[in-house]
């Protein structure tokens, strides 16, 4: 079981370095970048991406849901080539933060917090720092204690070395290193091979030190105790299909998500058949559907 553990690790390892190819910092530097769609009078979703990429992966899921709902669609500053900033706090920190203060400034009643990945993360840290904040929170294959994923006896101290290795690892690459990476694992978290591409693209245009840096506080922090303070319902997606040939079948991957998420007294768990981990690409039906469904209770 142990070797299956590391071969799984190595997956992820891989698959938060490809997210992670990208180019060097700009000089210029910039806040959040913010899209509001939807309906005027309907219920507010904080959409947040994972790792490198922009607002525009959750393009089908606002296309099929905008006619109920009104989403506010953010890129964090250094993804897919928005200009980097200089934070005091940790990245991840910092933007939860900064989302925070747009939901009080723009007075938004009780949003729903939706993240795909390092979204789904930051939807759950601010959920758990703010418990009334929110109304609900939707997490898109993102968890609380990532490493635990793959070895359920990690720790934060025991995670320590992974996340600095990775940080550096990351920050140490060339351009045909990051490349070669991205052509051998983007194909684990995308089926569609033109979305793959758009995929490569967009973590080629990211910020090396910025996702360095949030791949190391990823790495670092568990959010599972942290759980408890979360007062609203919770709905996760989980992603499988990609650990297929590792052994991995979808009832071990439920468990995998039951036993990050028990913290919590209320939460909804839906395992996608076939999709992989962009499941707003790969099993649009499922997110969209139960995305309202869980909205619509």
């Amino acid at each position: 079981m142990y070797s299956l553990y590391k071969k799984i690790l190595t997956l992820f390892c891989l698959i938060l370095f490809t997210f992670s190819l990208c180019s060097h910092a700009q000089n210029a530097s910039s806040g959040l970048d913010i899209r509001v769609s939807g309906a005027d009078d309907g219920i507010n979703i904080i959409l947040i991406p994972g790792l490198s990429s922009p607002g525009a992966v959750w393009n089908s899921t606002v296309d099929a849901l905008s006619d109920k709902y009104r989403f506010h669609i953010f890129t964090l500053p250094g993804f897919a080539g928005t200009s980097p900033v200089s934070t005091k706090k940790p990245f991840i920190e910092a933007m939860a933060d900064e989302i925070v203060e747009y939901i009080l400034q723009n007075k938004l009643e009780k949003p729903i917090l939706a993240g795909h990945s390092l979204g789904g993360f930051l939807s759950l840290y601010i959920g758990a720092n703010h418990p009334n904040l929110p109304a609900k929170i939707i997490s898109v294959d993102g968890v609380p204690f990532l490493p635990a994923m793959t070895n359920p006896y990690m720790t934060e101290e025991s995670a320590v070395t992974l996340a600095e290795n990775m940080k550096n690892q990351l920050l140490q690459m060339s351009d045909n290193q990051r490349l070669a990476q991205q052509k051998q694992v983007i194909a684990t978290m995308v089926t569609d091979p033109e979305k793959q591409k758009t995929a490569v693209e967009w973590s080629m245009q990211s910020d090396v030190e910025t996702v360095a840096n949030a791949v190391h506080y990823l790495y670092s922090n568990d959010l599972r105790d942290d759980l408890s303070r979360i007062e609203v319902p919770v709905l996760v997606f989980g992603a499988w299909k990609a650990y297929e040939n590792y052994g991995v079948t979808k009832q071990m991957s439920l468990e995998m998500y039951r036993r990050q998420f028990s913290e919590l007294d209320d939460v909804t768990i839906e395992i996608s058949e076939n999709g992989k981990h962009f499941l707003m690409w790969d099993d649009p039906e499922l997110i969209t559907s139960k995305f309202d469904k869980f909205l619509s209770n």
